[in-house]
């Protein structure tokens, strides 16, 4: 049964993220990550990359009650030595699930991990700072 609480997630693919229709999440999106001051998950951020770059964009916005609680950035990279993988963020040290809560950031981490699987990638890599327990993360890495 469902409640009030429960965490929606909303995916945001490579061919919807630049369509007009995406502009308003988008837009609460940033105002989100100026809010958490997490600025290298701001959206601006995530679609330079890929358009200077070209890497394909994906994003994980949480809402409960139809405000955003979390959001996760990725980008689809193929390379020639490492092969295809997705990244939150490439480039910089620190970004990955920003989260109100540890419920939404679960959220996020399976619905990154599920789009991993469907996308056949060699590796998932999320660059955030706050530790979250999840069955998908298996490893840890710290650049500290």
């Amino acid at each position: 049964m469902s409640t009030a609480t429960d965490v929606v997630i909303e995916e945001i693919s490579p061919d919807a993220w630049y369509a007009p229709a995406q502009a308003e999440t988008l837009r609460e999106w940033q105002d989100f990550t100026t809010r958490h001051g997490a600025y290298w998950s701001d959206p601006r951020w995530l679609t330079a990359l890929c358009r200077g770059l070209g890497h394909r964009p994906y994003g994980f916005v949480a809402r409960r009650e139809g405000q955003i609680v979390g959001v996760l950035p990725l980008a689809s990279m193929n390379t020639f030595l490492f092969g295809r993988f997705l990244v939150s963020l490439p480039y910089v040290n620190t970004s990955g699930v920003v989260s109100e809560d540890f419920e939404a950031a679960s959220e996020l981490i399976g619905n990154a991990q599920r789009l991993a699987d469907t996308l056949d990638v060699r590796y998932l890599e999320l660059r955030h700072e706050t530790e979250f327990e999840h069955p998908a993360l298996t490893e840890k890495l710290t650049t500290k």
